[in-house]
């Protein structure tokens, strides 16, 4: 399994860019999350060579802005993008989505997002 850190806080590196969340790419395919924002999102792609043509999906851990600020951006340049979600997202960030033309998907149980990749869905009482 192949995983690359895209977004966060700290770099090694000046020529990335940094900031709150996360986003992480497991075997180039799958999306965990966008960090908080979308521009700084893609040039890290590019910067990184990762090839947006084999993007399958991208998961959504929760809905606060620093995890899905580069969702937006994302779905402008991948149409037709699988967004999976827990249940519980608001339906504001849900009617965006499908108005992107993101394929919603909410995972309320364990699901396999793409082969030897899974989600759980919700965790509740974590805090």
């Amino acid at each position: 399994m192949e995983i690359k850190i895209l977004f966060n806080k700290e770099s090694v590196d000046k020529k990335f860019f940094t900031g709150w969340g996360i986003s992480v790419l497991v075997n180039g395919r799958i999306l965990f999350d966008t960090g908080e924002k979308g521009e700084w999102l893609l040039e890290n792609m590019k910067l990184m060579n990762v090839d947006l043509g084999k993007l399958e999906a991208v998961v959504i851990s929760h809905n606060h802005w620093d995890h899905t600020g580069g969702l937006h951006r994302l779905l402008a340049e991948k149409k037709g993008l699988k967004v999976y979600i827990c249940p519980g997202f608001n339906e504001k960030f849900k009617s965006e989505v499908r108005r992107m033309q993101g394929r919603l998907i909410e995972a309320g149980t364990f699901v396999e997002v793409t082969r030897d990749i899974f989600i759980t869905g919700r965790i509740t009482d974590v805090y």
